[in-house]
């Protein structure tokens, strides 16, 4: 469930209960002092000092700003009592083919270990264990059947998607793919089957995009590795189109995503059905 903050991590109504509970010659507010005697004309001239101090336009926006809701995004995309709506999921790419290379050693380890152990990884073999070249061409250097090694498919999809918050008027759009590399490597006979397979653990990646109208909650990206604290939080800003995330937050987001995969399931279905 996503929790909603002031930046005292704390909802106002918490620090008035906790006033309460004191006995009153401890209730203290912005007209109170700690002193029991003092005199009438100097609670005046406290008085007229604090009430300058609540109407100045710093503290103004200061308190403004301690009881604004706040929220971290991640943790409004997962939780599952929002209203949240998939409103696009497209396939922008597909490959799925067996015309590459891969390094000779990738070939290698699909040998059954009774080859290996006739064809030891040395001399030649060992000195070109990083060459690519077609499972084809690794039979020949290794001097066995040109069928003793399966060529694998070549898959990489991409795709995007965008979800919906009606009431909160946001929408996010996603990247996804089943690899940040240039393509998987899937052995499988079937290509349907090499899909599904290769599709098993997809991933979000690349851009994140957001369009907020409304800018009812503050809604948030922190990044806690960033140098500087001012620098380590990203604000959704309220706009009438697209506005790229920065990356590094980006990549923020994405992990917390890919962290808590479980909750976005409803995702998984319709990307699995897209493919």
């Amino acid at each position: 469930m996503s929790h909603f903050y002031n930046n005292t991590h704390q909802p106002i109504k918490d620090l008035d209960d906790n006033n309460q509970n004191h006995p009153s010659k401890f209730k203290y507010t912005m007209r109170d002092t700690p002193q029991q005697n003092v005199n009438q004309a100097e609670t005046l001239a406290i008085n007229e000092k604090t009430d300058l101090i609540s109407k100045s336009p710093f503290l103004t926006s200061f308190n403004k700003e301690l009881t604004q809701d706040v929220t971290e995004l991640a943790e409004l995309i997962t939780d599952a009592s929002q209203p949240w709506q998939l409103h696009n999921c497209k396939m922008i790419s597909k490959r799925c083919d067996k015309n590459d290379k891969l390094p000779f050693l990738y070939h290698y380890d699909q040998l059954p270990d009774f080859l290996k152990q006739s064809h030891p990884l040395k001399g030649n073999l060992l000195a070109n264990f990083n060459t690519k070249m077609t499972a084809t061409e690794a039979c020949e250097m290794l001097g066995i059947n040109t069928d003793s090694i399966a060529t694998p498919w070549f898959i990489k999809v991409k795709g995007s998607l965008v979800i919906f918050h009606e009431p909160m008027q946001l929408a996010i759009r996603l990247h996804w793919s089943n690899t940040n590399k240039q393509f998987e490597s899937v052995y499988c006979k079937e290509e349907d089957q090499a899909l599904i397979n290769a599709m098993a653990h997809w991933q979000f990646v690349g851009r994140i995009d957001t369009l907020y109208k409304k800018e009812k909650q503050r809604l948030t990206v922190y990044d806690e590795h960033a140098q500087n604290i001012e620098d380590a939080r990203y604000i959704i800003p309220q706009s009438q189109g697209y506005e790229l995330m920065p990356t590094n937050f980006s990549l923020v987001l994405i992990n917390s995503l890919q962290e808590n995969m479980n909750q976005l399931a409803w995702l998984n279905t319709v990307i699995q059905q897209k493919i």
